[in-house]
């Protein structure tokens, strides 16, 4: 009697620690964003074959959400959950009802199920809408250039279009010795000007 009474907690137990083993849920780092296409108003995201191949798989039970996340002040997300039979033939899932010329952190998310465990994952990126002319906007840092030089000394310009708390890190690349990086702060769409000194001028 006191060897069954050890030995049936453990038959108890053992259901529910071997179930415990097969679902697990695991984080997978995959790449789903293979380009985002920015209109005035949202965006067409196109995914990685590999991702659709590998996560989306029907017998996996999957779903995928979409998500774009201003970052201005007082502007409004959005989230959908998008079923994964619409996205089989032409690869793209898309987001609408945007600000126009504005930041957006898109994210793709997916969750699915398989016999041993459950895979969720997530890609986002930083995009932003096309402006009232249709231009597109590359980097949140533009105009970068050279206001003018002297024998030791090299001043610069550049502006950014970010509405939202950004470190920018101006420094320079090639020769012996470069100074120390000069970092800036902003909260806002904004220009910047300044000055690298104590340059080694250039000997004939």
């Amino acid at each position: 009697m006191g060897l069954l009474s050890l030995i049936l907690p453990l038959l108890i137990l053992l259901p529910l620690i071997y179930a415990n083993r097969l679902n697990q849920r695991l984080f997978v780092p995959a790449r789903a964003i293979s380009f985002v296409d920015p209109t005035k108003h949202g965006f067409r995201v196109i995914l990685h074959d590999s991702f659709i191949k590998t996560q989306l798989a029907a017998t996996l039970i999957p779903m995928v959400y979409l998500s774009a996340i201003p970052l201005k002040r007082d502007a409004l997300p959005s989230v959908q959950m998008i079923y994964p039979d619409s996205i089989y033939d032409d690869k793209t899932i898309s987001v609408n009802g945007l600000l126009d010329s504005s930041w957006y952190y898109v994210c793709v998310e997916w969750e699915n199920v398989s016999r041993h465990n459950e895979t969720i994952g997530s890609d986002c990126r930083l995009f932003k809408t096309l402006d009232r002319s249709g231009k597109k906007a590359e980097t949140t840092v533009e105009e970068v250039g050279t206001i003018d030089t002297d024998i030791n000394t090299v001043f610069y310009r550049l502006h950014t279009s970010a509405e939202f708390p950004l470190r920018i890190t101006v420094t320079l690349k090639g020769g012996p010795s470069m100074p120390p990086a000069q970092v800036f702060f902003t909260t806002e769409p904004t220009e910047l000007e300044g000055s690298i000194p104590n340059l080694r001028g250039h000997n004939d």
